[in-house]
């Protein structure tokens, strides 16, 4: 019998801080005798290789794999019993390993986000969701991924390698420092590679037999990027003051968008969403436009949106996020210090205030 080492982890960024505590119930390699178990605060790996199989494991914390671990899930109805958008996650780091076989992930109609970085290993086999793109999985460094008969919804940065087989699969790609005319193929395909070389760093994508529900793309800095005849969704990042305006959903059969240090050309292209993105501090202004989640912006940094359409608001760090003559659909939460000001805006979700954050409305 092994049991999971659980540490309580403070400063990790990804995350709400959660104090750890033992499972209600025992963690059994192979078959256990145990139909659910319940996991209240943080579950931390910090050594060696541990498995749940053939169970209902109940998270109210986040799932830590720290370097040189493994964690293998077989057979798992996973349930993370969220309130609120992102108020968990699951971060693999170093040469971390997960592997999940046989795992439905429920996230209480919440949205929430597995992170894979550095030379982590990820498996998935016959892996769905209640939503096909929640969890979302972001990998970014040397991170392995294999995909097998599973749902999948993921961005991929740096020099990430995807392997992908029967599977269905909305992928995102961080470009940087390139400039390229790129086609992105819809709907089922036989087989499909793909190597976009990022100024010395390498995206590789290996398909087979699988179905390419949707496709994204974040231009990060120093693009210049023609699209043609693809279904994406597109972030622009900032790192200056950039003011972005009537960025809209729908078919673009020649667009230009010229943000910060990217320029963006569109043909017979069509856009689901946008998600302009501020960094290291920068300020950006936002009008007139159809936004996904307003969300990953960075410490410090300002994001004034006026008379347009967002999925949900979340800020942390102390980001400063003000909404004018707008609405937002799902959740607003402020936290770690971050203001967001809601005037003339509709909600449809929750309003939360989490560690000094603060929502105004007006």
């Amino acid at each position: 019998m092994g049991l999971f080492i659980l540490l309580f982890v403070t400063g990790c960024s990804l995350f709400n801080d959660q104090q750890s505590s033992e499972l209600e119930g025992a963690v059994v390699v192979a078959d256990t005798q145990y139909t659910k178990l319940t996991q209240n605060g943080d579950l931390v790996l910090t050594t060696g290789t541990k498995e749940f199989k053939n169970t209902t494991l109940e998270m109210k914390g986040n799932i830590i794999l720290q370097d040189k671990t493994k964690l293998v899930l077989d057979g798992v109805d996973l349930y993370f019993l969220q309130d609120y958008n992102l108020q968990y996650g699951v971060s693999v780091k170093g040469s971390a390993t997960l592997i999940l076989k046989n795992v439905r992930i429920f996230t209480n109609g919440k949205w929430m986000n597995f992170n894979y970085q550095d030379k982590a290993k990820v498996e998935f086999l016959n892996v769905t969701s209640d939503d096909p793109n929640v969890p979302w999985h972001g990998t970014s460094g040397d991170v392995t991924v294999v995909i097998k008969s599973s749902t999948i919804g993921m961005t991929l940065a740096d020099s990430v390698t995807v392997q992908a087989e029967n599977s269905n699969l909305f992928l995102e790609i961080v470009l940087r420092n390139i400039q390229a005319t790129l086609t992105f193929p819809q709907g089922y395909q036989e087989s499909y590679q793909q190597k976009i070389n990022n100024g010395g760093e390498t995206i590789s994508i290996n398909a087979t037999k699988s179905t390419f529900r949707n496709w994204g793309v974040t231009l990060d800095r120093n693009t210049i990027v023609t699209f043609n005849d693809s279904n994406l969704t597109i972030g622009l990042n900032s790192y200056h003051t950039a003011t972005a305006k009537n960025l809209k959903k729908g078919l673009h059969n020649s667009t230009k968008v010229d943000f910060d240090t990217n320029i963006l050309t569109l043909k017979k292209t069509f856009i689901s969403s946008w998600y302009p993105q501020a960094q290291d501090g920068a300020t950006i202004y936002i009008s007139n436009s159809d936004l996904a989640d307003v969300n990953w912006n960075s410490a410090d940094s300002t994001i004034i949106v006026n008379q347009s359409t967002a999925s949900i608001a979340h800020a942390r760090n102390g980001a400063k996020y003000e909404f004018y003559n707008s609405v937002i659909e799902g959740d607003v939460v402020a936290e770690s210090g971050s203001t967001i000001l809601l005037k003339n805006t509709k909600v449809g979700g929750q309003i939360k205030e989490i560690t000094q954050g603060k929502v105004l409305v007006k």
